[in-house]
């Protein structure tokens, strides 16, 4: 007899590691009588989305199938997405066409975006207006989503006017488009080189009452920092800190720490520094490594070596050799 569904879905959700709640999963359907619950099947799939773990999808999904499990349609968007993300439309479509079959239920305008969008990810344009015809034709009614997706499409092919008009277009619509419809413009914009057009789009957001979230400002600081722009990097860094609902996170800090210390501002690498620690935020490698990078070049090895000890004490220790080469450098 084996576990019921809903203990086993408490005992996957305490696996941290992906692969470990895989092994435990495959522990308990080894036996051919056991039928675990679609909840079980949809937490399973939701760690499969890594690339080298999205092989295994095809697995669960015969499970399903040959177990008899009805599931809802986010279990079979779940696939769709793992596929999408992992630029494998064909199989996205397949379980899209087959969704009836596999899981008992039928495609709604979720899953219909979900392949629209992996069409888009890998680029099959083509496929994608198709698709979009077919929604016309059927009597299938778009949601904001779908209409995310075309500015996606549009922000891809470097259709930005377009992009923009959709905009526009949707706020007279009364869609109100969200803070996911802004940010894919101003994050293509700011991977473009157009950082004056990324803020036009970004400063928007506070006329229509949409608040930036924290990658909007990410997307923003990271491009300013990139082209040299120190003053502009600074003012959406204060906008977020004193202005926004949102919170700088570690992705934030890492963008301040490097930039700062590619613009020789140690000083002010220090302050962010310092406000890290005061709020207990957390620290990855490229936070510790960029930090330490800037002590050296600014001549103060032995605040490096103060950094690299809290990050071995803090269990990442993959910078011995960048503190040491650092110090080398200093003394020679």
């Amino acid at each position: 007899m084996g576990l019921s569904s809903k203990r086993l879905l408490k005992l996957l959700k305490a696996q941290k590691d992906p692969q470990s709640a895989l092994a435990l999963f495959d522990s308990e359907v080894r036996h051919p009588s056991y039928k675990p619950s679609s909840d079980v099947y949809h937490h399973i799939l939701r760690r499969l989305v890594h690339p080298k773990l999205v092989g295994h999808v095809g697995r669960i999904v015969c499970l399903i199938k040959t177990r008899k499990c009805k599931c809802p349609e986010d279990v079979a968007v779940t696939v769709m997405q793992a596929y999408a993300k992992n630029l494998m439309p064909d199989k996205a479509l397949d379980i899209f066409q087959n969704m009836g079959e596999l899981f008992g239920c039928k495609p709604g305008i979720r899953s219909y975006n979900t392949l629209l969008n992996a069409y888009v990810e890998s680029r099959q344009w083509d496929r994608a207006e198709s698709l979009l015809g077919y929604l016309e034709t059927a009597g299938i009614l778009p949601n904001l989503q779908t209409y995310n997706i075309l500015i996606k499409i549009s922000c891809k092919r470097k259709q930005f006017k377009k992009a923009k008009a959709l905009l526009n277009w949707l706020w007279k619509k009364g869609f109100k488009p969200d803070v996911f419809s802004y940010s894919t413009v101003i994050s293509e914009l700011g991977k473009s080189g157009d950082l004056v057009g990324a803020l036009q789009v970004f400063d928007e957001m506070f006329f229509r009452g949409v608040e930036p979230d924290v990658v909007c400002h990410n997307i923003l600081i990271d491009g300013f920092f990139k082209k040299g722009d120190y003053v502009k990097a600074k003012e959406i860094w204060e906008r977020l800190s004193t202005e926004s609902l949102a919170y700088p996170n570690v992705v934030t800090y890492n963008i301040m720490i490097n930039g700062l210390c590619k613009c020789g501002r140690f000083d002010e690498c220090l302050e962010i520094w310092d406000r890290m620690q005061k709020n207990a935020r957390e620290k990855d490698l490229f936070t510790y490594s960029s930090f330490i990078n800037g002590l050296c070049k600014a001549g103060n090895v032995d605040g490096a070596e103060k950094v690299y000890r809290e990050m071995v004490e803090n269990g990442i220790q993959r910078m011995r050799s960048l503190v040491m080469q650092c110090s080398m450098d200093f003394v020679l």
